[in-house]
């Protein structure tokens, strides 16, 4: 099974039993916030990662990003439960 076909299990799974949950995830990042956040972070995303973030981005919204904290060198840290990739910076 695919990283792309286990994850879609995940999500139906999710649809189905929590809809509110699975209504407040941000969604797909795309290939440009990939290939943005690659060439910022020099690195190039291993093909199941960038498969699984296609489907499934789990950047922090821009409101909920603290200005005032660093993760890692990119503004703003991550609540409990959130990881924060900096895609869609």
């Amino acid at each position: 099974m695919t990283v792309v076909e286990s994850w879609s299990c995940v999500m139906n799974l999710l649809q189905e039993c929590a809809p509110a949950d699975h209504a407040d995830l941000p969604g797909a990042a795309t290939e440009e916030m990939l290939a943005a956040a690659e060439e910022r972070m020099r690195i190039s995303l291993h093909p199941d990662l960038r498969d699984w973030l296609l489907q499934n981005n789990l950047d922090l919204p821009e409101e909920d990003v603290d200005n005032d904290v660093q993760c890692c060198g990119f503004a703003g840290f991550p609540d409990e439960g959130s990881f924060f990739w900096g895609f869609g910076r």
